[in-house]
């Protein structure tokens, strides 16, 4: 854990100085067109990756609107596995809130093997205000998808079984909501590594863009009638797309607030075990299906969200990095030739900072493309 946060000093260093500039010239000069993908040989890498992890068509429209009776005033969604040694303190953030808004926590336990079951069923014993229930194991996505079926709230909120609310959390955001009439307000986040706090995301007290948001479901309330006829795609990894892809276009009722609210526990060994399994690839295929259920909803393809693809490719780069060079190769290719169909790239909305980048992906330039994702952060 000290050698991630002393790696990530170190870049900072790198970028502040402007080292990281000179390097990156230098090594283009030499990388440029020793590395061009073919265009004849998309058909060949989808089947490749397909073989390895197939693309899945669990959608995240339900064929069934769901209706939301608003009892209270918000639900707070907990997805539980296999977390005993951090579920107690989740639960106590949010039962040692103090507001006059009525709320509820419902707990989702997905199969656990551990202890963390039995703790939330004391929990559920102790305190009229938690509703939990058991179901197979099935993932987070199935877990909050099983929570959702329950929500009685005007608000919901998602909350992961290793992390916890700031004191003061809930007040902050329902009054803010209230006043705003807010479809989406998202508060102050610190992420801590093994508890040191290495990032922390801040708001005005005012209404933001989409593009501000982080792209998880924490830290935020949503409406809940934003769900009423969606889910979160089950059976893959990154479900959080569904938020930066679909749920922020839904409305423009976006506010932040200028409170922490939420304490973030990143897990960097289980990401990068994810980053070494075929699971990864799991980033190319949401991203693509997500990309096929906003337009069954009527979404606009717009700057935003065009830019917001382009993106992407540079975060499979670094979710993918762990694979073998015939997958990241493939992954580029495939991802090259979806932007291309779908006429995502403009000549005329290309930014300054992604010029080199969509240079590269339209003349398919794998060597170029990976030098780029080694000094571009997203």
């Amino acid at each position: 854990m000290e050698e991630n946060f002393l790696s990530r000093a170190f870049n900072k260093a790198l970028r502040v100085s402007g080292l990281y500039k000179m390097i990156y010239k230098v090594q283009k000069n030499f990388i440029i067109g020793k590395n061009v993908l073919k265009k004849e040989d998309v058909k060949e890498d989808y089947m490749l990756l397909e073989k390895i992890r197939p693309k899945r068509d669990n959608s995240c429209i339900l064929d069934t609107e769901r209706k939301t009776e608003e009892k209270y005033d918000l639900d707070i969604i907990i997805a539980a596995y296999n977390c005993e040694e951090y579920i107690e303190k989740c639960l106590l953030s949010c039962l040692n809130q103090k507001t006059d808004y009525s709320y509820r926590i419902i707990v989702s336990d997905d199969g656990s093997k551990d202890g963390t079951g039995d703790i939330i069923d004391e929990f559920a014993k102790k305190y009229y205000n938690i509703r939990s229930f058991h179901k197979e194991n099935g993932g987070c996505s199935s877990a909050r998808n099983a929570a959702l079926e329950l929500v009685k709230a005007k608000y919901v909120l998602f909350l992961d079984s290793d992390d916890w609310l700031a004191e003061g959390a809930l007040e902050h955001m329902l009054k803010a909501a209230y006043k705003f009439d807010a479809d989406i307000l998202e508060g102050g986040m610190k992420c801590l590594d093994e508890n040191r706090v290495y990032f922390t995301t801040e708001h005005k007290d005012a209404k933001i863009k989409k593009t501000e948001l982080s792209g998880y479901p924490v830290s935020k309330l949503f409406r809940s009638s934003l769900f009423n006829n969606l889910r979160f795609n089950e059976d893959y990894l990154y479900e959080d797309s569904i938020c930066s892809q679909i749920l922020y276009y839904l409305t423009d009722r976006i506010y932040g607030l200028n409170k922490i609210v939420y304490y973030y526990r990143n897990n960097l060994n289980s990401i990068s075990v994810v980053r070494k399994t075929k699971e990864a690839l799991d980033h190319l295929w949401i991203t693509i299906l997500l990309y096929e259920e906003r337009n069954k909803l009527g979404l606009p393809v717009d700057y935003d969200y065009r830019i917001y693809l382009i993106n992407q490719s540079i975060l499979g780069y670094k979710r993918l990095l762990a694979q073998d060079e015939d997958i990241r190769r493939a992954h580029f290719n495939v991802y090259c030739e979806f932007l291309e169909k779908e006429d995502i790239i403009k000549d005329d909305e290309v930014p300054a900072d992604l010029k080199d980048l969509i240079w590269a992906i339209k003349t398919r330039d794998f060597g170029f493309f990976e030098l780029i994702g080694k000094y571009k952060s997203v």
